[in-house]
């Protein structure tokens, strides 16, 4: 029962890392694309069919949302970009509750001598100690796929797993898929595009006073409170990654440890849950940054 706490590297193009939430990325932007060509090309105006009313309506309910929020003149130019996020933490979510993506590995074998996890970290000596002593142990422990390792070991491997025996080090074996939303590397890389995005947009419609959002020296009560807006910035990327990733993280966990204990009897229903949540996640990353958008864009008198 592992359950990876970063993303795996399966392999590497010129030193550049590709690990498996990568992988699945990119695959569900090119299921987005072939999909989007084909309504493009199936799409018709005097005779639409069943699957296309639904897209529609779809698309037009979030429209509608967001021209509510930011006006139908700002959702013209905008509404392309915020659906963008809920398409794709959509489909990343949705694709990520498949069987295939939990369940395929591939073989790496050992990623090196166990000692070289340690050198130049005097907080590892135990770990050296203990990987000294394993040498020597039987051949049945040197088979084993995982060994036990310190917190401060995960940091710097980034190969650790949690198991129901505590955090290990994952050696032979990565899974070939994750979920994006999983990966705190994805969300923190959506997060930080929208709230950029929003203060670019603030800039574009209110022009250069728009800083006086954050540095203000009418008075010291203004000053203070633009300092409180810079940390509201950052406290929305804090926000918006962790919500996104602790929940898609914590439903794999759910569903692992379930599957593990009940053999799969008790998946289902949960499984059911969590489509509701991938859902969910993707239409609030997508109503959030259209609030932030109407807020930033929008004239305040004070």
């Amino acid at each position: 029962m592992n359950i990876p706490l970063a993303a795996e590297e399966i392999f590497s193009i010129g030193g550049f890392p590709i690990t498996n939430a990568v992988i699945l990325a990119v695959i569900v932007t090119i299921i987005i694309a072939i999909v989007a060509m084909m309504l493009r090309v199936k799409l018709s105006y005097a005779n639409p069919g069943k699957f296309q009313i639904v897209v529609e309506s779809l698309v037009q309910y979030l429209y509608n949302l967001v021209g509510g929020v930011m006006g139908d003149a700002k959702a013209k130019t905008m509404f392309g970009f915020v659906f963008t996020f809920f398409v794709f933490v959509l489909f990343s979510n949705l694709l990520a509750l498949t069987p295939l993506v939990p369940s395929t590995v591939v073989d790496h074998g050992h990623h090196g001598e166990e000692g070289e996890l340690a050198d130049d970290h005097e907080e590892l000596d135990v770990m050296m100690e203990e990987a000294e002593h394993a040498d020597n142990s039987a051949s049945e422990e040197e088979e084993h796929a995982v060994k036990e390792v310190s917190f401060s070991t995960c940091w710097e491997t980034k190969e650790c797993v949690l198991t129901t025996g505590g955090v290990k080090i994952f050696e032979e074996k990565a899974h070939v898929f994750r979920a994006p939303a999983s990966d705190i590397n994805m969300p923190l890389a959506l997060a930080l595009i929208s709230v950029i995005t929003t203060n670019v947009l603030g800039f574009k419609y209110l022009g250069f006073g728009y800083i006086k959002k954050y540095i203000s020296f009418k008075g010291p009560i203004e000053f203070i409170v633009g300092i409180l807006e810079i940390v509201s910035e950052l406290g929305k990327i804090i926000s918006f990654a962790f919500r996104l990733f602790g929940n898609i993280f914590a439903g794999e966990v759910l569903l692992v440890i379930l599957t593990g204990i009940s053999v799969g009897a008790a998946t289902l229903p949960f499984l059911m849950f969590e489509l509701f949540v991938a859902i969910i996640q993707a239409f609030v990353f997508f109503m959030l940054t259209t609030m932030f958008i109407g807020l930033a864009t929008t004239h305040h008198d004070h």
